[in-house]
């Protein structure tokens, strides 16, 4: 269900007009200002990243995060570490005890400890996550990204540098670093194709 259909919901349950605040409603101090100054006497407000700073002069009733494991799908290490905090800052920040949240994974750490506010807890965890995948800072991490129109010479180019960095590799006896070729979030992105290689070692002390 998306925010227009919840918003068509609302008003079917509660004739009551739902406000929403999109991101590009919020891309600016001065729409930021502007939104907050129209919300004030709105009762129902659908937001996406607007929620997550509290409102001025106002303490919601409820609180309801859609799709909580939605951040959670996107390749990067830092995508729990981020969820988190979408949702620990979202319900938190607003001070109230009354929220919803929606999940397909209620055991997900970073969304059991953001609802139980365990901050530490979950930094706790997430270290761990880090260091035993010699994850920053832990280890280091360089992303060399590759683009073409075509999308064969993409791959024949990112095949060509992989293999000679896993020569490399053998040669210089460095056993201890991960070499591997992974697509980004976005496969394809104006016209172009794109491809990663990504290296990862240990962290320089």
């Amino acid at each position: 269900m998306g925010i227009q259909q919840i918003a068509q919901r609302c008003k079917h349950e509660y004739n009551k007009d739902a406000y929403i605040i999109d991101s590009n409603a919020v891309n600016s101090p001065n729409k930021i200002k502007k939104v907050q100054d129209e919300i004030q006497d709105k009762q129902i407000i659908i937001g996406t990243s607007i929620l997550t700073a509290p409102l001025q002069s106002r303490k919601p009733d409820l609180i309801v995060i859609l799709a909580a494991d939605h951040g959670l799908h996107i390749p990067d290490y830092t995508a729990t570490e981020n969820n988190f905090y979408h949702i620990h800052d979202t319900i938190h920040h607003h001070q109230t005890n009354n929220f919803i949240v929606q999940t397909f994974n209620p055991e997900e750490p970073s969304i059991r400890f953001a609802c139980a506010d365990k901050k530490d807890a979950f930094e706790e965890h997430n270290n761990i996550f880090k260091q035993t995948h010699r994850y920053p800072p832990f280890g280091e991490i360089v992303v060399i990204s590759y683009k073409n129109e075509i999308e064969s010479r993409l791959h024949s180019k990112v095949d060509t540098v992989y293999k000679e960095l896993l020569y490399l590799q053998q040669k210089y006896q460095t056993e201890n670093m991960e070499i591997y070729t992974t697509p980004p979030l976005v496969y394809k992105m104006f016209g172009k194709y794109r491809y990663n290689i990504v290296i990862k070692g240990m962290a320089i002390r």
